[in-house]
């Protein structure tokens, strides 16, 4: 089966789409998606964000803070700190698997059935939305970018490290060439 997209020729997103019988429309931030769905948002754009769990977030935090605590011992942890620090920033560039589930659960929040009742929300809709787009074939991809997409402040910080990396790359890539060049 091929793949449908739910984006535009432009490379933006539609405003509304089919799947499976059901109609949907792709709420923009500026409209309303209800308290509760709105709070889960916010916790789930963080996990969705760092592609990590809470728990996975949480315990990198918790070794970064040992680290830093290790600096005032006599045996500083730097280098860990910097591994710790250094895979929570590429978590927030790098692709999984996993990263496709958070980002279709996220979607759930605001791409919404026409007849929707936004203040109400659970777990069986969560996974009749998602059955319905898996059913009409939609592309995963769309919903990594969709949901990305909606995180807020993710953009700017997907850039500002992919920029970082890239400098990384090349400062890298000058250095081996430098040292080989020295060897032989």
């Amino acid at each position: 089966m091929e793949l449908k997209s739910i984006k535009n020729a432009d490379g933006s997103f539609v405003r509304s789409f089919e799947a499976n019988g059901r109609r949907y429309t792709i709420l923009t931030p500026q409209e309303w998606v209800g308290i509760y769905r709105h709070t889960k948002m916010m916790q789930m754009g963080a996990v969705l964000g760092m592609n990590a769990t809470f728990a996975t977030i949480y315990n990198n935090l918790k070794r970064a803070e040992e680290c830093v605590d290790s600096l005032v011992t006599k045996t500083p942890r730097l280098r860990e700190l910097g591994l710790v620090l250094n895979d929570m920033r590429r978590g927030v560039v790098e692709g999984s698997r996993e990263r496709y589930g958070y980002a279709f659960q996220y979607c759930t929040f605001f791409v919404v059935w026409d007849d929707e009742n936004l203040s109400h929300y659970d777990d069986e809709q969560q996974q009749t939305k998602i059955d319905d787009w898996n059913r009409a074939g939609l592309n995963e991809n769309d919903f990594l970018a969709l949901g990305l997409s909606m995180v807020e402040g993710y953009i700017s910080v997907f850039l500002e490290l992919s920029a970082r990396m890239e400098s990384a790359k090349a400062v890298f890539s000058s250095d081996t060439v430098a040292s080989t060049q020295t060897a032989g």
